[in-house]
């Protein structure tokens, strides 16, 4: 990537001695992210940092519906919720990519991560009673309701499989 300034014997230094604080870890992580795409989109590198944002995106979903495949019961209902909500991840990655649409590498990926949005589109929307209680000790109103996002085992293998097939085409 040519961003040795920022991947530099200090940095790797730091990460080693927060590698157990997690908070202090996804800090050092955001500052290192923000740091080298800065240094790419001032070198007109834009899209090479769309595609890093793409890959780490897509290989953490492959990771988690790999392991949600193997999951049952709650444990799997949970990573499915966490999959659907990731959603509004996609249109959002899919909006990065297109600003680079021109650049041949991420128009192959943006056709990929369509397909992708695809599936997601044959999520369920299951709607909740809406509910009006008033608080006796506040006085307040409060409204409450909600709706999940569900999704079958045969639509969760199909959304793993195209994470799979979008992570085999950073490999190539």
């Amino acid at each position: 990537l040519d961003v040795s300034e920022v991947i530099n014997d200090q940095n790797i230094e730091r990460f080693e001695k927060n590698v157990e604080n997690q908070d202090s870890l996804i800090l050092f992580i955001s500052e290192i992210f923000y740091a080298i795409d800065e240094i790419l989109n001032e070198n007109d590198r834009g899209y090479v940092s769309a595609d890093v944002v793409t890959g780490g995106w897509v290989e953490a979903m492959y990771i988690m519906t790999q392991n949600g495949l193997e999951m049952k019961g709650e444990n799997r209902n949970q990573i499915k919720k966490i999959i659907a909500d990731q959603r509004f991840t996609l249109d959002n990655i899919i909006g990065l990519v297109s600003i680079y649409n021109e650049n041949d590498e991420l128009s192959g990926l943006l056709a990929k991560l369509e397909k992708l949005k695809l599936l997601y589109g044959e999520l369920q929307l299951q709607h909740h009673e809406t509910t009006v209680e008033k608080d006796n000790k506040t006085g307040k109103v409060v409204i409450g309701g909600k709706e999940d996002l569900t999704f079958s085992d045969e639509l969760f293998k199909k959304l793993s499989s195209e994470f799979s097939t979008i992570r085999n085409y950073y490999a190539k």
